[in-house]
């Protein structure tokens, strides 16, 4: 649901690059609103960033399920096989690139990736203008 996409303008550390700290700040952000919670959520990243996700989830005394996947090995491979981290579990799940599961949760973080960048590219062009 193209409708129920939000952006957030990253307001603490400007400057310099901190996933871990940017992520704590947008779903913060995302859950001191109003908005319907999600079923699920999907974390680009790997156990640092599912950790800060579960800090804030207890924090904002929020239960629901969340998981973070990250690109093996061959970051630009299709081939590489992507490892979904689960809260509690300290090995990653490595699923076999025939996986159906895989694969739907490759194509929302695709999407993801599209809706970021194309923000991201809006940004800069405004910036340039300036």
């Amino acid at each position: 649901e193209k409708n129920e996409y939000r952006k957030f303008k990253i307001k603490s550390g400007q400057g310099q690059a901190n996933d871990v700290k940017m992520l704590k700040e947008v779903l913060e952000r995302r859950f001191n609103n109003n908005w319907p919670k999600p079923d699920l959520i999907i974390i680009d990243g790997g156990k640092a960033q599912l950790n800060a996700g579960i800090s804030i989830l207890k924090a904002q005394k929020l239960t629901m399920p969340i998981i973070a996947v990250s690109k093996g090995e061959g970051l630009r491979s299709a081939a590489a096989p992507d490892k979904l981290f689960f809260p509690g579990e300290k090995e990653p799940l490595e699923l076999s690139l025939s996986s159906p599961a895989l694969h739907l949760i490759k194509r929302v973080r695709d999407e993801a990736h599209r809706f970021a960048i194309e923000y991201h590219r809006k940004l800069r062009k405004q910036k340039v203008f300036k």
